[in-house]
């Protein structure tokens, strides 16, 4: 793998994970049709995702702070008696009920996941499964607001994006429009529960990391996927106030044909 091709995944990464595409589809599908060596698949692209976690802190810093002090205050008497809107504190408590699920079934059955499903045949067939899926929950109209239900079912599908292929900000999202809760504060809220997972995905990998990368390559690949990944958050939260998820599921069914079509092609 050259710099430049460090560069191109780190730009591939910082779009394609909060645009709801699938970042790891992308990049199985990238790493496969340029032919690239990668000795450490799985941890450059862990590197590349823990660019969009600085992304994400730094995005989100004042909704971090605010949640912080809001739980401190929570767990205060003093303050948690004085009618006080907790408002801050229960959306961090949803984000750890809602990471509970994707904790459980990654440090589970993440091995199980990338070696039977790394491949462009099932990631371009996801692709299109989820591509589907946007189209039914555009059908759903907005009639509530998150609770601890509804973000421990987003758990679970931020849980089913483990699987190369699935986008977990895509999932995540029409996890919570099925459940009746808008475009818009679904996707401000499937960004935030993404941070935890990303963290979480990237220490499990440094851990079991047993050969030395090259560090040149994965700071090229960090930094320009923690910059796009800023870019892209600020870009998909204004346009998925007004805008459906038409076009990207007309996008990811088109690229998983694709992708089965030159499967296909490739075996011959």
């Amino acid at each position: 793998m050259s710099i430049f091709h460090s560069l191109l995944l780190g730009i591939l990464q910082g779009l394609t994970e909060f645009i709801p595409v699938s970042s790891s589809g992308h990049l199985v599908l990238a790493e496969n049709f340029l032919n690239l060596d990668v000795a450490d698949d799985k941890f450059f692209d862990v590197v590349l995702h823990l660019g969009t976690s600085l992304a994400l802190i730094v995005y989100f810093w004042k909704d971090w702070w605010g949640i912080i002090k809001s739980m401190v205050d929570f767990l205060n008497p003093a303050t948690k008696n004085a009618g006080k809107d907790f408002a801050e504190a229960r959306l961090g408590y949803y984000i750890v009920i809602g990471s509970i699920p994707a904790a459980i079934v990654g440090f589970t059955f993440n091995d199980y996941f990338d070696i039977y499903f790394r491949n462009v045949l099932s990631v371009s067939i996801f692709m299109i499964v989820i591509g589907t899926v946007f189209l039914l929950a555009e059908k759903v109209k907005p009639r509530g607001e998150l609770s601890a239900r509804k973000t421990f079912l987003i758990g679970i599908a931020q849980a089913v994006a483990l699987i190369p292929g699935i986008s977990r900000s895509g999932i995540t999202i029409s996890a919570g429009m099925l459940q009746g809760v808008s475009r818009a504060k679904a996707a401000r809220f499937s960004f935030m529960l993404g941070l935890p997972a990303i963290l979480g995905a990237g220490l499990l990998s440094f851990l079991k990391l047993e050969s030395t990368p090259d560090w040149s390559l994965l700071s090229v690949g960090f930094l320009s996927s923690a910059l796009v990944s800023f870019l892209a958050i600020r870009y998909m939260l204004a346009v998925l106030k007004n805008h459906t998820l038409h076009v990207f599921a007309y996008y990811l069914c088109g690229l998983g044909l694709l992708g089965i079509l030159l499967s296909f092609l490739e075996n011959f």
